[in-house]
């Protein structure tokens, strides 16, 4: 049906052409995990909210639906599966009602494309057709039997249901569908993948074997195979959703949700027991529950259901893993280390491996020419249709290729073959034309001539659109050029990075607190001690995994504690990595030297007066280094297209600074990046960055055609321009970067120039905010922020002229 959109349009034509693998297609049809999801999607789609009397409000099946298309399983059997399970469960008119509203889906995705993330799970984004398309068939289906305004507000609630279940659904449908493919989860895949089991186990109704629901020991299994793998986070979050499920869309008691929360946050702290602790965690929370509610005179799960879910649970193979992974980067530049320093060297050959694959690359991208392309594609015309004049005068020498090129630049030159120049052309090579002193002869070979030179031009005329496509291509080519050049940049600055941090320093330091440790009983498996250009300390240790993932056991603050006293410098721990919750063989604890200043910060922003999406970007976030990144973008415009640059632009430039790229090479990237995302026309972005080192007490600002920067140091406000040009207008980029030494107290202040041009009285767009900046008497950033804002939109008359943003940051030394 709509399989394409997940598939990313198909754009390529010759995509279309490939021969198809039915058998490779079959398989991946009817692979296990796809089995599973058209089981669950017919069972999901025959529950619905309360599952009782009244009016039907079944939005689960759509969603699925809707879920399965944006995370590209295939489509054609699910929508079947929802389908029949609808129509069986509800009847023929909520069949129908389905096939009208998944129609109206087809027809808004085809009227206009939804935006694509590929980085993320939702790769296609359809809830908000998905929305519409209900309340559209709902209210035509009402207009035609009759409008009540009770029907009205179903319609709504069932819309709604749809849109928040699609969202569920779609950030868990990957947990089914790539189980044992992906190796790690978040927290809302997991629970939400466990709202779509047991929902579908709701199918089951009140259906029982020997009196013992079939329903409830499904979920009872659910939420112990999650207290048992993952502990009393996931056993708690698992026992709510269960609970929910139970206790609102299967309409039982709402003791449920407080039974299954509590019973399953003690079955998952109990999971250090194994699956008997788990077991007996969640009848002990049973226990508690039924007493607190009617003094335990009745259970309210039934012990027996219990008994046969934990049958499973012991069944259940002991190498199934459940990983989760709150802090999983959408994209990775590069291999993720394994904390081994001593692979170092391997990993510096690797990527001067990848860097020369990607200098040659870039080579055969440079290595185009649009002339050479054009004469080859005018040649092959003439050549196609030149047997139509096989008797004409110039026939045989038109086939001679050095002619034809002349003939070629001749007509770019002057874009057009002139009687003249044809002449000329063929007098260079001692072949006269038209010199015979007999008339009738001379006027005959004119004739021959100008119907050559009427032919030639012709056929380039008909090239001249082809001309401009192989121009477009070479630009493409030329950009990508640039960005591969730009990678190989970036890769050769991250191995030389690798090649300074294999040499050997601070052996005593490293030996010392190894010691200090071994005395604590930990051993660390290495050790990596690197000063900064600042004077900032950064420490990277690994030890072996420890026994469980609460962290009670990790050493941090014992480690934490040996760096200070080797050092005699405050260290605080920037980062860790759990080697057993990643599923790796080490884990790791990143230290660096204590900041000496506090940076405070605020934010003020709003969008252009009826625009519908304010165009700006800003973003404020810490470095891998211990610096502080503050940015603001600026897109053309306004409105969506703006976002999309400035967005494109802030997102590229966290990542690449923020894995260590050098800054030109990242701003290069980012340039070639929003000329390439907008090929069709001129957008381009503003670029106003400032990396904080609140440890040296130093700011360093690279600008790209944005506002100044104004620095207020007690009474005085200094300004800090650029005449840059903004990212993506020329393909050549020029950058101006600054730094200077901050103090205590300094206020930094960045903008859009939506604050900036927003007074029409001063010729200095400068002056009016840099008096404004010095008359404010407070020194609260929030606050500060807030006043600028204010008086940029009191310029207009209250209405805002443009997208505006500020950052203000406050210094403070401690």
């Amino acid at each position: 049906m709509i399989q394409n959109v997940a598939r990313g349009y198909q754009e390529d034509n010759d995509k279309i052409s490939e021969k198809i693998n039915f058998s490779e297609m079959f398989l991946r049809l009817f692979s296990v995990r796809n089995i599973i999801v058209y089981i669950l999607t017919f069972m999901i789609s025959m529950v619905s909210i309360g599952q009782g009397n009244g009016d039907i409000i079944a939005p689960f099946g759509l969603a699925l639906v809707a879920a399965s298309i944006s995370n590209g399983v295939p489509i054609a059997i699910v929508y079947l599966s929802s389908l029949l399970g609808t129509s069986l469960s509800f009847g023929i008119s909520e069949g129908l009602s389905f096939l009208g509203i998944s129609a109206v889906l087809l027809v808004l995705v085809l009227i206009k494309k939804p935006i694509r993330d590929e980085e993320k799970t939702e790769q296609v984004h359809l809830g908000g057709y998905l929305f519409f398309s209900i309340i559209l068939v709902k209210f035509i289906n009402m207009l035609i039997h009759g409008f009540y305004f009770y029907d009205g507000l179903v319609a709504v609630s069932f819309a709604v249901n749809a849109f928040i279940f699609y969202k569920i659904f779609v950030n868990s449908l990957s947990v089914i569908s790539e189980f044992g493919i992906k190796k790690a989860f978040s927290v809302e895949e997991v629970v939400g993948a466990g709202l779509i089991i047991s929902l579908a186990a709701s199918a089951f109704g009140n259906l029982s074997v020997f009196s013992f629901s079939i329903r409830n020991i499904v979920c009872i299994f659910i939420v112990l195979a999650l207290g048992w793998k993952n502990g009393v986070i996931l056993g708690g979050i698992g026992g709510i959703t269960v609970g929910m499920v139970l206790g609102i869309i299967a309409g039982g008691s709402p003791i449920l949700i407080a039974t299954y929360s509590i019973a399953g946050m003690i079955a998952g702290l109990l999971n250090r027991f194994g699956k008997i602790g788990v077991i007996v965690g969640f009848i002990l929370g049973n226990i508690i529950v039924a007493y607190s509610a009617n003094g335990g005179m009745e259970n309210i799960i039934m012990f027996q259901e219990i008994l046969i879910a934990a049958v499973g649970l012991l069944v259940l193979p002991k190498n199934i893993k459940i990983n989760i992974n709150d802090l999983v980067p959408s994209t990775k530049l590069l291999p993720e280390s394994t904390g081994q320093i001593e692979e170092s060297a391997e990993t510096v050959l690797k990527l001067n491996s990848i860097s020369k694959t990607v200098e040659e690359m870039s080579n055969g991208y440079e290595e185009n020419n649009s002339a050479e392309k054009n004469f080859a594609l005018f040649e092959a015309k003439v050549y196609e249709d030149l047997d139509k004049l096989e008797g004409n005068l110039l026939y045989e020498d038109i086939q001679n290729s050095d002619i034809l090129e002349d003939v070629f630049k001749s007509i770019v030159e002057n874009n057009i073959l002139t009687e003249n120049e044809m002449v000329s052309i063929f007098a260079k090579r001692n072949i006269f034309l038209m010199n015979s002193d007999d008339k009738n002869s001379n006027s005959e070979q004119k004739i021959e001539v100008r119907r050559m030179i009427k032919y030639l031009n012709k056929v380039y005329g008909d090239c001249k659109k082809d001309f401009v496509w192989i121009k477009k291509i070479d630009e493409n080519n030329k950009i990508a050029s640039e960005q591969l050049k730009n990678v190989k940049e970036a890769i050769d600055g991250i191995a030389e990075k690798i090649k300074e941090e294999k040499k050997e320093e601070y052996a005593a330091e490293k030996k010392q607190i190894k010691e200090i440790l071994e005395l604590d009983g930990i051993v660390l498996k290495d050790i990596s001690i690197k000063k900064e250009d600042s004077g900032r300390i950064i420490i990277n240790s690994f030890t072996d995994i420890c026994e469980n993932e609460d962290g009670k056991n990790c050493p941090i603050k014992k480690i934490e504690r040996a760096i200070n006293k080797t050092f005699n410098e405050k260290f605080i721990m920037f980062d860790q990595k759990c080697g057993l919750r990643l599923n790796k063989t080490r884990c790791a604890f990143k230290y660096i030297s204590e900041d000496k200043y506090i940076m405070q910060t605020g934010i003020a922003k709003t969008k252009k007066n009826e625009s519908i999406v304010s165009g700006d970007t800003m973003i404020q976030t810490r470095l891998g280094d211990g610096k502080y990144l503050v940015a603001i973008s600026d897109g053309m415009g306004s409105g969506a297209e703006a976002r999309k640059n400035s967005k494109l632009a802030i997102g590229m430039i966290e990542r690449l600074i923020g894995s260590g790229f050098n800054k030109d090479t990242s701003l290069k990237l980012i340039n070639s990046a929003i000329i390439n995302a907008n090929q069709q026309e001129d957008m381009y972005a503003t670029l106003d960055v400032e990396i904080v080192d609140l440890y040296a007490g130093r700011i360093e600002m690279i600008k790209n055609g944005a506002c100044p920067t104004f620095i207020k140091r007690n009474r005085q406000v200094s300004i800090i321009s650029s005449s840059t040009l903004p990212a993506g207008i020329m393909s050549e980029i020029k950058t101006e970067s600054f730094e200077k030494e901050l103090m205590d107290g300094d206020i930094l202040i960045i903008c859009s120039d939506g604050i900036l041009e927003s007074s029409i009285e001063y010729a200095d767009k400068n002056k009016w905010l840099e008096q404004l900046i010095n008359d404010i008497e407070t020194d609260n950033p929030e606050r500060i922020a807030d006043i600028i804002l204010k008086e940029a939109i009191d310029n207009n008359i209250g209405k805002a002229r443009d997208d505006m943003s500020v950052i203000v940051s406050k210094i403070i030394k401690k």
